[in-house]
């Protein structure tokens, strides 16, 4: 597995104790692309510092309940194929996968596919997901590679 945890700085506690607390993810040279060419997301579990995943775009990305997902999440109210991540044309889309539970993307059930971007909250089950940071490579306009579409991240 490709995944990398990382480390977090801390959070203040907050006083209303039903907000979920989306903690300062601290920028280091880890969380950049080893080669600057391969796209990647990194997510963390809001409700358990220690869940981080770094994950390569390169095959989709499955979130759910086992030990046969990328991100896997041990909660009885996420689904065993929960959504599912993927990288396609440029542009990353989220999935629901669930035929119980559906995921939700910033606080909206996620009906039909969806771009996903940096700062979006993923909700599988009672378990809640934060994108702190998606790299896609850029292309120079110059550059003769047939069929890429060109794109400013």
């Amino acid at each position: 597995m490709f995944t990398k945890r990382l480390k977090k700085e801390p959070t203040k506690s907050n006083t209303n104790k039903d907000a979920i607390q989306i903690p300062y993810i601290k920028p280091s040279p880890e969380m950049d692309s080893s080669d600057g060419k391969t796209p990647f997301i990194s997510i963390y579990n809001a409700h358990d510092d220690t869940q981080i995943w770094k994950v390569p775009l390169s095959t989709a990305i499955t979130i759910g309940r086992g030990t046969q997902f990328t991100i896997q999440l041990n909660s009885p109210a996420v689904s065993r194929p929960h959504c599912i991540i993927y990288y396609k044309n440029s542009v990353v889309s989220i999935k629901n996968e669930s035929k119980t539970s559906t995921t939700k993307l910033n606080d909206k059930p996620l009906e039909e596919p969806a771009l996903l971007k940096k700062g979006d909250i993923i909700k599988c089950g009672n378990i809640t997901l934060f994108v702190s940071e998606i790299f896609l490579p850029k292309y120079s306009s110059s550059s003769n590679i047939s069929g890429t579409k060109y794109i400013d991240v």
